[in-house]
């Protein structure tokens, strides 16, 4: 079983439910760290992406998986603590495209976490735990659905800076890419006109390249091949057919023979491209 990280109940004050609260339902199943079963509906922990815990076409490498399974038992080992039930605080925008019901999850109050209050009752929250104790990263699905979204961003940067749950490695995976000939410099997320056959990745070549084995997108599912060979300067990666970039906030990745080596978060929110300095 996961244990909560030391220290962490000082991280953040108690913050207030805006409700209304549905429950408590038996949570029946676990899918991932951001999806379960309760109340009879497949429920998306809304403005939260946990990695993947098994293998399909969002699943960015081997590493990922790792960490998607640790997200997953973190959150059992939640929801088994608090008696196996939970509420639901259903979003504004409640449906995702794959018609999941996007909601914020609330336990019974456990100690060690942040007390999220609701009518005089303190209960834990399952998404901001886990962006808070860094198994989770912050993503605004819906443009109603940011509820909460100053509060949760606050808890990301906390876990970030204590290298918390999947933050260690993916701040390895920065940290080596310096290293690299290639490696991300910005997304342009926001492009003049039409997004969708727009968008851009901007690769910082550092030296002369065969880019065979190299290839680029995001952590939902895009991935371009890169072929042939680059000088050094800036290679620029066109997105062809989609808007696939989220102007919210979203995840550059870059892969070489299959493995990610290098990941640029943005968080949008105005502005044509987001670039690392």
């Amino acid at each position: 079983m996961l244990m909560l990280a030391a220290g962490l109940s000082m991280a953040q004050a108690a913050q207030t439910i805006v409700g209304p609260l549905r429950g408590p339902y038996p949570v029946a199943y676990v899918y991932d760290g951001d999806t379960l079963r309760a109340g009879g509906e497949k429920v998306r922990l809304v403005l939260i992406d946990t990695p993947e815990s098994s293998a399909n076409q969002r699943t960015a490498d081997s590493n990922e998986l790792v960490l998607g399974k640790k997200a997953k038992a973190f959150a059992e080992a939640l929801i088994q603590r608090a008696g196996g039930s939970a509420y639901l605080e259903v979003a504004p925008e409640p449906k995702d495209r794959y018609g999941r019901t996007l909601a914020w999850v609330y336990l019974p109050y456990l100690k060690g976490t942040t007390p999220w209050t609701y009518r005089g009752q303190r209960y834990t929250s399952l998404n901001y735990e886990l962006v808070r104790q860094g198994w989770a990263e912050v993503f605004v699905v819906g443009s109603k659905n940011s509820r909460y979204l100053t509060a949760y961003r606050e808890a990301q940067a906390y876990a970030k800076r204590l290298s918390l749950g999947l933050w260690a490695v993916y701040q390895q995976i920065e940290a080596r890419a310096s290293g690299l000939p290639v490696r991300i410099k910005c997304a342009v997320y926001n492009p003049p006109g039409r997004d969708a056959g727009n968008e851009e990745i901007w690769l910082e070549v550092r030296a002369p390249t065969v880019l065979d084995g190299w290839a680029v997108g995001d952590d939902d599912g895009l991935r371009i091949p890169l072929r042939g060979s680059a000088g050094r300067g800036v290679y620029v990666v066109r997105i062809r057919g989609r808007a696939a970039l989220s102007n919210k906030g979203d995840t550059v990745l870059l892969w070489r023979n299959g493995q990610v080596v290098d990941r640029f978060a943005y968080a949008g929110g105005g502005g044509e491209r987001a670039c690392r300095e």
